[in-house]
C-alpha cells in the first residue's frame, strides 16, 4: 500500500463492520484540505515558491512574473529552466512536470539534484487539487523535447526554426484529475485557456496559472505575500550580490524598504553534521532601545515570514550568551530593549505545518553550531563599547528593581495595571488557561477560580497510548478499567487506575520539550515534570541538561536537550486524572514522570458552558497554590497563581489596595465599585 495515501475509516459493510476506505490523489487532499492550504493565498504562495527556488537553483533566472487577475486566473511565471518534462524514472508513462504537480510527496528534495521544483513534493500538488482549473507550461527545447511524451516529439519535430521558439508542453487538471496533455504553441494555449484581455508573457521558461475551486474556498481573492517577496530580493542582494526583478500585479517590486537595524552580522555557518544541510546562511540585524521597550524579534526562512520558531531562539541565545560572557551579566534581564531580524537560509527544514507560520527545527543542527555567531555578537559590543555598556547599566537597573520595589508601589503599579495603564512591568504571567470576560461594564462581570493530544501516555496493558485514544478508550471501557503507573515520594512504582482522560481547555501557548533520548512532548508551559530528585519543575523552567524521573528510576539517564515555548492558534490540551496520592503518571517510552492537571478540569467545563463570554471569566487553579501567610511581597507576586488573582481582580493587597484612606464603609465601597474588575468571584471545584 502507498504510505502516502490518505486512510479514512468512514462506512460500515453489511455486517455492520468499519471499512477502512484508501483516498488516493486528488481526493486525498480535497477531503483534508486544511491539512494542507488554508486559503487561496497560501495557494498562489506554493507557486510562488517553486520560482524563488528556481532562482536559487538557476543563476540566469532573473526574472519572475505573478499576476492575480490574468483573465480570472492567477498566474505565476519565472524565466528560470522549466519544470523537467523527462519521462518520470518512478511512473512510468507519466512526465517529471505531471507528476510534481498531481502526486503528493514527488519533489527533488529526496535525491542531489540542483532541481528545486516541487521541493517537499506537498504545496504544488494541493494548489493543484484544489484548483477548479490549473494548468502548467514548461518550455520545450532542443535539449528535453526528444525525452519527454512520444507527442511532444512528433510536434517539435513538426514545426520549422522560426516556429520552436514559443512552444510548450502543457498538461491541464480540473480539480487535480488530469484533463488534457501535450504540446502547443503558445497563441495557441492563449486561445484554449480562453485569455481574451492579457497574453502568455513572452521568453519564460515554466508558467503556472490556476482558478481555486469555490467549493473549498468561497474566498477565491489571492493576496500576493510582498513582505515575502522584499525579503526573498534583500537576501539575494545581501547573501548572493544579485539584482532580481519580481513584477507583482504589473508593479516592480524593491527591497528598499527593508530598513535594517543599527548592527548588522553576516555569516555562512557549517554545521557539525552537514548530513541534511551542508551550510546555512544567517543574518541578523539589531539594536537596542533606551527606553528598554518590550523585546521585538522577528524573522525570515529561506525568504518566507517566519517570526516564531527556532532560528530566532537560537539567535536570541547568541545574543544572551554573548551579553553574559562580555558584561558578565548574573540576572535574568537580558531582552528588555532588544530588536531584532533574523534571516536563515537553510535546505533542509521542518515546520509545524504546510502554512509554515512556525520553524520547528533546522534538520541536524544544533545551537551549539551558531557558536561563531556568539564571538560575532562580543566583537560589535567590544567595537561599540559605550553603546552597550550604557545599556548593560540599564539592563542591571532594571533587574535590581524587580527586587528594590516596595510593597506598596508594586501594589499600586498592579492596581494602575488592572484599570488599563499597564504600568506594572513583571515577569510573571496570567495562569495558562484564564479567560477572561470582555464586557466594559466590570461590576457585571462574574470570575470562576495539560499535554497536546498526542503525547503518549505509558499505560499497564496496552503500553504507549495518546492522550486522544485514551479519552476514547475511558468512555467506552465500561469496568474493564485502564491502568497507568504512579510514583510516591520513595519513587516507588505502582499501578494506578485512569480516573478520567478528556480535553481540558484551548490554549494558545505551548513548551515543547526535546529530550536527549530523541522524545520530545509538547504542553502548557506550567504544566509540572518531576526530576530525578522528586521535585517537579513548570515545564518552561526545564533548562538543557537537567535530569528527569522516570518509570525506570535512576538506571536510565533521560536529560533534557532544549525547551521551547511558542505561540499557536487555539489548539485543545488534554489531561488524565489518576487514582494515586501524588497525581502523577509517565509519558513516552522513556517513561518521564509527569503531574496530573489538577483543577483544570473543572476551568474546561465552565469555560465550555459559561453563559456569557461578556460578563463571566474563568480561572483555573491547580492543587494547592502558595501559602502566603508568612510569604514576603515578592514571593507572593512569583507565585503564578497568586500574581493572576491578584491581578484579575484588581484591588491591591493588604500593603495597599483601593480601600485604604477610606473612612466610611460606604466610600470603601464605593471604591470598590469604582476599581474592582468583577462583580461576583464564585468558587468552582471538582
Amino acid at each position: 500500500m502507498n504510505v502516502f495515501k490518505l486512510i479514512n475509516i468512514m462506512e460500515l459493510n453489511s455486517n455492520g463492520q468499519e471499512m477502512i476506505r484508501v483516498l488516493e490523489y486528488p481526493e486525498n487532499i480535497r477531503q483534508k484540505f486544511g491539512m494542507y492550504i488554508d486559503s487561496a493565498s497560501t495557494c498562489l504562495r506554493e507557486c510562488i515558491d517553486n520560482s524563488t527556488d528556481e532562482v536559487l537553483a538557476c543563476k540566469t533566472c532573473n526574472l519572475i512574473i505573478i499576476d492575480t487577475n490574468f483573465d480570472g486566473y492567477n498566474m505565476v511565471c519565472d524565466q528560470g529552466r522549466g519544470i523537467p518534462i523527462f519521462m518520470s524514472p518512478d511512473k512510468p508513462g507519466r512526465t517529471q512536470a505531471d507528476v510534481a504537480v498531481s502526486t503528493l510527496h514527488a519533489g527533488s528534495k529526496f535525491v542531489n539534484s540542483d532541481s528545486k521544483i516541487g521541493t517537499y513534493g506537498i504545496g504544488v500538488s494541493a494548489t493543484n487539487a484544489l484548483s477548479s482549473h490549473f494548468w502548467v507550461l514548461s518550455k520545450i527545447t532542443p535539449e528535453n523535447y526528444n525525452k519527454s511524451l512520444p507527442i511532444v516529439k512528433e510536434f517539435y519535430e513538426s514545426l520549422g526554426p522560426r516556429s520552436k521558439k514559443d512552444v510548450f508542453y502543457y498538461a491541464y487538471y480540473e480539480k487535480g484529475y488530469k484533463i488534457s496533455e501535450g504540446a502547443a504553441k503558445k497563441s495557441d494555449l492563449e486561445k484554449m485557456m480562453g485569455l481574451t484581455t492579457k497574453t502568455l508573457p513572452q521568453g519564460m521558461s515554466t508558467i503556472t496559472l490556476f482558478v481555486v475551486d469555490q467549493e473549498i474556498f468561497p474566498n477565491q481573492k489571492a493576496e500576493i505575500p510582498v513582505e515575502n517577496l522584499e525579503n526573498f530580493l534583500f537576501i539575494q542582494e545581501k547573501f548572493y550580490k544579485r539584482k532580481i526583478q519580481i513584477v507583482a500585479n504589473g508593479e516592480v517590486l524593491s527591497s528598499d524598504c527593508i530598513k535594517p537595524y543599527k548592527f548588522e552580522i553576516l555569516r555562512t555557518i557549517t554545521p557539525s553534521d552537514i548530513s541534511k544541510n551542508p551550510y546555512l546562511g544567517v543574518y541578523v540585524t539589531f539594536e537596542v532601545d533606551p527606553s528598554l521597550s518590550p523585546k521585538k524579534s522577528t524573522g525570515s526562512v529561506n525568504g518566507l515570514v517566519v517570526n516564531n520558531g527556532v532560528h530566532i531562539q537560537y539567535l536570541e541565545s547568541c545574543f544572551e550568551d554573548a551579553l553574559r560572557e562580555e558584561y558578565k551579566i548574573k540576572h535574568k534581564t537580558i531582552f528588555p530593549g532588544l530588536k531584532m531580524w533574523v534571516i536563515l537560509l537553510a535546505e533542509d527544514l521542518v515546520y509545524d505545518s504546510q502554512i509554515k507560520s512556525r520553524l520547528r527545527s533546522i534538520s541536524k543542527v544544533k545551537v551549539s553550531d551558531f557558536q561563531d555567531i556568539t564571538k560575532d555578537f562580543i566583537k560589535i559590543f567590544k567595537k561599540n563599547e559605550d553603546y552597550w555598556v550604557s545599556h548593560v547599566s540599564k539592563l542591571n537597573a532594571l533587574a535590581e528593581s524587580y527586587k528594590s520595589i516596595g510593597a506598596i508601589e508594586k501594589a499600586q503599579k498592579m492596581i494602575d495595571s488592572a484599570t488599563g495603564n499597564q504600568a506594572f512591568r513583571s515577569k510573571q504571567e496570567y495562569v495558562e488557561g484564564f479567560a477572561d470576560a470582555t464586557s466594559g461594564n466590570r461590576w457585571d462581570c462574574e470570575l470562576f477560580t495539560c499535554f497536546t493530544g498526542d503525547t503518549e501516555v505509558l499505560t499497564e496493558r496496552y503500553g504507549l497510548v495518546s492522550m486522544v485514544d485514551l479519552v476514547e478508550m475511558t468512555k467506552t471501557c465500561g469496568n474493564d478499567y485502564i491502568y497507568t503507573f504512579s510514583f510516591d515520594k520513595k519513587t516507588i512504582i505502582s499501578p494506578a487506575r485512569i480516573l478520567t482522560a478528556k480535553e481540558v481547555m484551548k490554549v494558545t501557548k505551548l513548551c515543547k520539550v526535546t529530550l536527549n533520548t530523541g522524545e520530545s512532548f509538547t504542553c502548557t508551559p506550567e504544566h509540572e515534570i518531576r526530576d530525578i530528585n522528586g521535585w517537579y519543575w513548570d515545564a518552561a523552567s526545564l533548562y538543557k541538561g537537567k535530569r528527569l524521573m522516570t518509570a525506570y528510576g535512576r538506571k536510565t539517564k533521560v536529560l533534557v536537550e532544549s525547551v521551547e515555548v511558542y505561540d499557536v492558534p487555539e489548539t485543545p490540551v488534554y489531561c488524565i486524572e489518576v487514582a494515586n496520592l501524588e497525581h502523577n503518571f509517565p509519558i513516552l517510552k522513556s517513561g518521564v514522570v509527569v503531574k496530573n492537571c489538577e483543577g483544570l478540569s473543572a476551568a474546561g467545563g465552565l469555560k465550555a458552558g459559561r453563559k456569557s463570554t461578556q460578563n463571566q471569566a474563568v480561572l483555573p487553579l491547580r492543587g494547592k497554590i502558595l501559602n502566603v501567610k508568612d510569604a514576603t511581597v515578592d514571593e507572593a507576586l512569583a507565585n503564578k497563581e497568586i500574581f493572576t488573582l491578584l491581578k484579575v481582580i484588581g484591588l491591591g493587597i493588604d500593603a495597599n489596595n483601593v480601600t485604604t484612606g477610606c473612612k466610611t464603609k460606604e466610600e470603601a465601597y464605593e471604591k470598590i465599585r469604582k476599581y474592582s474588575r468583577y462583580g461576583k468571584i464564585c468558587i468552582a471545584t471538582d
